[in-house]
């Protein structure tokens, strides 16, 4: 049992890891490697935190997810090859339809964060 929160936190750690590299690729102006290692990482702690297996049932369980996973993908190609702003609006746009799903989980996971609570519900009036 310890071994799957290993997973876990090593997937967390990974994801936010993947978040500052993303973070410092936007404060460095786009810097395509920061990027890359963002999407490369938080893709990595992903597959760690939920489980591989789980991850990949999640990624291709119909068309959207499948076509999402593919315009995901593209996306990091195209940051590796240069074209940061095409990129990371085909990553944003896929990672959205991708998580559409759960948004509703995050959002009630989020209304219990003080002060964040509020603001989401003043968001959804």
């Amino acid at each position: 049992m310890e071994y799957l929160q290993q997973d876990r936190k090593l997937g967390l750690m990974l994801i936010v890891i993947g978040l500052g590299f993303t973070v410092f690729g936007l404060l460095f102006l786009l810097d395509k490697g920061f990027l890359a290692l963002g999407n490369l990482a938080i893709t990595i702690g992903l597959g760690y935190f939920i489980g591989f297996v789980n991850f990949g049932k999640f990624i291709f369980r119909n068309g959207i997810t499948c076509f999402a996973s593919f315009g995901y993908i593209l996306g990091l190609l195209l940051i590796l090859k240069s074209h940061i702003y095409t990129g990371l609006i085909i990553e944003m746009v896929s990672f959205l339809c991708l998580f559409k799903p759960v948004a509703g989980l995050v959002v009630a996971v989020l209304k219990f964060i003080p002060g964040l609570g509020g603001i989401i519900d003043i968001i959804q009036k």
